[in-house]
């Protein structure tokens, strides 16, 4: 078995996120939806008693295993205006996970995510780091179900991609 070392230029080695990667297990949903006034981006985050931004903050976590749920929708009349709600949120997350500055994914790899269902979850337990990239697993169908697709994010270039 191989050890786990922080080589930056071993790709194949897992970089050891345990600092900065939240410490809880949690899943972020996003649902997009068109009406007659524009388009409704639903979002939710499944976690114990935390909000994605608060997960970074391990002091504020009491040893509980009751789960919350926190969601919030907000209304845009133009998509491209939703997607890049939705990049935005993509960034945080990718700076969450890596402890810095993480930019949001151009607004096409956000579109190509959603043109099957319209709805992401991700969970955090599906998120790798490695030393060059973080590797994002995301499910398409329903928050219960395995990621079926993923999104790299690229360390060295500050940039996103897509299978």
């Amino acid at each position: 078995m191989k050890a786990t070392t922080n080589n930056q230029h071993d790709v194949h080695t897992q970089y050891n996120f345990l600092k900065s990667l939240p410490s809880i297990e949690f899943t972020l949903c996003i649902d997009v939806t068109k009406n007659t006034t524009g388009w409704c981006v639903d979002i939710s985050s499944l976690s114990p008693c935390t909000s994605l931004t608060d997960s970074a903050r391990e002091d504020l976590l009491e040893e509980s295993a009751i789960l919350c749920s926190e969601a919030k929708s907000t209304m845009f009349e133009e998509y491209d205006d939703a997607l890049e709600h939705i990049a935005s949120l993509f960034a945080q997350y990718g700076s969450s996970v890596l402890g810095e500055h993480v930019s949001p994914p151009d607004l096409g790899l956000i579109d190509r995510l959603l043109e099957r269902t319209n709805r992401l979850a991700i969970q955090s337990i599906e998120t790798e780091v490695y030393s060059t990239f973080i590797d994002v697993g995301i499910a398409t169908g329903t928050q219960e179900e395995p990621a079926d697709t993923t999104a790299i994010y690229d360390i060295f270039s500050d940039t996103w991609h897509s299978d």
